[in-house]
Formats: structure tokens, C-alpha cells, sequence
């Protein structure tokens, strides 16, 4: 019997704790991505992005900020963020309005996280290691379809095991 636990629904929020969310449902995928402006945003060498349906997150304590960006794509992104710690919580990407990717780092308990994939490999650190098991993109993935599909695989498997 597998030691890994998936029930949502999860919580999390940001540095401070002025904000605070709930996470209802089952994301649509989580993958790693290697982008400058992740790394930027996350201190740290990749940040973890998890899509999920906009209905299935609740934000319950706290007034999100904005702020709008290019990606490294060109593309135009909406972040969303706590104004008094400045944690980002959310984008909302422009082509899905059902749709926000939630941030991994911003998650209470993220020990039910694992990435099905990794995109902006190219932009990935020269030391950072890519697991060449999971699906990899140099840029961004041509949609979250495969990556979707290879998430609930693997959380099928965990479960299972």
C-alpha cells in the first residue's frame, strides 16, 4: 500500500498570511517550469505551476493585487499577489479564462505535489537537473493536454502502489 495521501481539498496563502485559499478539486496537471520569470518570482531555480479551474479555488481572507506582464513566450500574462508581502499566488493566462495556474510554493502542505513534466528547459539553470522520465518542453508546451494526461497516469500509480 502506497504511503501517498491525494484528498483535497488542499489550503495554502501567502508569506504573511494575509491571504488565504482553498483548493477544492484536482488540478489539471503540475509541471516545473524553468523561465526567468519563475525563477525571478520564486527565488529559486524553477517554479512549480499547477492549473487548475478557476471554480475550484476559493480565495476566502485577503484582497489579491495585480500586476501584468510579458512572458518569455510574448505572450501577455496576469499575475495575482498579496500586496503586503508581495507573494504570487495565481496567473490567469490569457487564452483559458476558466483556468489559473496556481503556485506550488504558495500551498500549506505540498507533500501531494509531483510534476508530470518541465517546460522552458532552455532557460533551465546549467546545474539544474531534468528528469528526463517526465515531459520536457524547451518552451512552453504546446498545451496542457499531454501533460494533464501523463499527471493523472502518475497519480494513478501512486495511488495504486
Amino acid at each position: 500500500m502506497s504511503d501517498y495521501v491525494f484528498k483535497p481539498p488542499y489550503s495554502g496563502g501567502c508569506a504573511c498570511g494575509a491571504i488565504r485559499y482553498e483548493l477544492l478539486d484536482a488540478p489539471k496537471t503540475v509541471y516545473l517550469c524553468h523561465c526567468t520569470e519563475c525563477r525571478r518570482m520564486t527565488t529559486s531555480a524553477f517554479g512549480i505551476s499547477i492549473p487548475v479551474d478557476r471554480q475550484y479555488l476559493h480565495f476566502f481572507q485577503g484582497e489579491l493585487r495585480t500586476i501584468e506582464r510579458k512572458a518569455d513566450s510574448g505572450r501577455s500574462v496576469v499575475g495575482r499577489f498579496c500586496g503586503d508581502c508581495g507573494t504570487r499566488i495565481i496567473h490567469e493566462p490569457p487564452h483559458a479564462a476558466d483556468m489559473v495556474i496556481l503556485r506550488g510554493g504558495t500551498l500549506d502542505d505540498p507533500s501531494w505535489v509531483f510534476p508530470a513534466g518541465n517546460v522552458w528547459t532552455k532557460s533551465a539553470l546549467p546545474w539544474a537537473q531534468i528528469d528526463q522520465s517526465l515531459l520536457n518542453y524547451e518552451a512552453q508546451s504546446p498545451g496542457l493536454d499531454d501533460l494533464s494526461a501523463r499527471w493523472h497516469e502518475m497519480l494513478e500509480a501512486r495511488l495504486s502502489a
